[in-house]
């Protein structure tokens, strides 16, 4: 027998590691569990019915936070064809990992998207995501087609979704950016002028209040693209091509350079705030914001590092987003295999940046994988079959 289950003296019996942890009273168990990273913890719920009951356990929540030993958790939120509902995965390593030593990352198969379990989720479309601490919100959208002003909030420490107070004005598709336990939502709808057009909510008081526009001339239209950086909101309007900044309650005209980048930024997701930087994908390269200069440059040290700089023509649905100081890169592969199925590979690169110099901004992929798999029977009328909405991580 295995050393782990039984000894060669067939007098003493060894316990195995997994009951002898459990023997621990609970205070050593959870102070033990809490240094595990999350990323971990699907698999540990596996082991047994007692773990899993510690891990989803407010205890544990209690024990990391007084351990400081909260981190960084990315959330992925996908649609599938011919179902309204919306489902949520959550970024875990991967037990049955493998390595390849040829690959050109060389590091593969680590991570993987794993389903958040959970029959309250919102069950609007079309809506925008913002994270504050460890909360996730799901603001506006459409409803069996109707415009929503609904706002839901999951905490991600258990998975849970609650509604929150709803907005004034319903919108779709707006854009949102968070500043100071604030978040500040902007367009999303036909109807507005410039005494509705954003609308802000604090997530101390839970209200939401209207920020007046930069003028009368604003409306509330779709392509609106906002962030937040510098202790300022920075809002982009397409249509115009003009981008407007916020700061202790006024408005102010950005830079147009910071314009002219922004504006051709390919998609509305395709963008993002790390440490205090805006970055955005041009299709060619990943590009930042250099304010002092005024002028958008290149990260470095990227060139043949990720599979979007061969550009391939079935890579699409980029999204960009700030995982704990690094970058996280999403894109969706698609490939077909000829009358028998469609394949949808989703692809992820976590991406550490290091400023060497004021004017250089350098790239280290830290690991590229493909982290969700997802396959159907051909269908000549409905060629999508999964869309990539929005990427997100909270604090936990």
């Amino acid at each position: 027998m295995s050393s782990t289950t039984m000894s060669t003296d067939p007098m003493k019996v060894e316990v195995p590691p997994v009951l002898t942890l459990l023997m621990l009273p609970n205070e050593l168990i959870l102070s033990c569990l809490a240094r595990v990273p999350r990323l971990y913890y699907p698999t540990l719920t596996l082991v047994s019915k007692s773990f899993r009951s510690l891990i989803n356990s407010p205890e544990l929540c209690k024990t990391r936070s007084l351990l400081a030993r909260t981190e960084s958790c990315l959330y992925v939120w996908f649609q599938f064809q011919n179902d309204e509902n919306t489902h949520w995965f959550t970024l875990y390593r991967n037990p049955y990992q493998t390595v390849d030593d040829n690959s050109q990352t060389n590091k593969l198969g680590g991570y993987k998207l794993v389903p958040i379990p959970s029959l309250d989720s919102p069950p609007s479309a079309m809506s925008v995501v913002a994270a504050v601490g460890s909360d996730i919100y799901a603001i506006g959208g459409s409803i069996d087609g109707v415009s929503s002003s609904g706002v839901f909030v999951m905490d991600s420490h258990y998975h849970t979704w609650c509604k929150a107070p709803s907005m004034h004005v319903a919108r779709v598709s707006p854009s949102a950016s968070v500043l100071d336990g604030k978040i500040y939502v902007v367009g999303g709808s036909k109807n507005l002028d410039y005494t509705n057009w954003m609308e802000v909510y604090d997530t101390k008081t839970q209200t939401w209040e209207f920020v007046p526009s930069p003028g009368e001339d604003i409306d509330g239209r779709f392509g609106y693209k906002s962030a937040s950086l510098e202790g300022s909101v920075y809002v982009m309007d397409r249509a115009k091509y003009e981008t407007f900044k916020l700061n202790k309650g006024r408005w102010r005209v950005a830079d147009q350079k910071l314009t002219t980048g922004w504006r051709w930024d390919s998609g509305q997701f395709y963008y993002c705030v790390t440490e205090n930087v805006l970055y955005y994908y041009s299709s060619i390269d990943l590009c930042w914001y250099d304010f002092i200069d005024r002028l958008w440059r290149g990260v470095k040290g990227l060139e043949g590092r990720l599979p979007w700089y061969r550009r391939f023509r079935n890579t699409y649905h980029h999204r960009l987003a700030d995982y704990g100081g690094k970058l996280v890169f999403l894109w969706k592969e698609d490939v077909h295999t000829e009358n028998v199925q469609n394949t949808t590979l989703v692809w992820c690169a976590e991406i550490s940046l290091e400023r060497l110099h004021r004017s250089e901004i350098y790239g280290t992929v830290e690991w590229c994988d493909v982290v969700f798999t997802y396959t159907t029977q051909v269908d000549q009328e409905n060629t999508t079959q999964v869309e990539l909405m929005h990427v997100i991580a909270t604090t936990a």
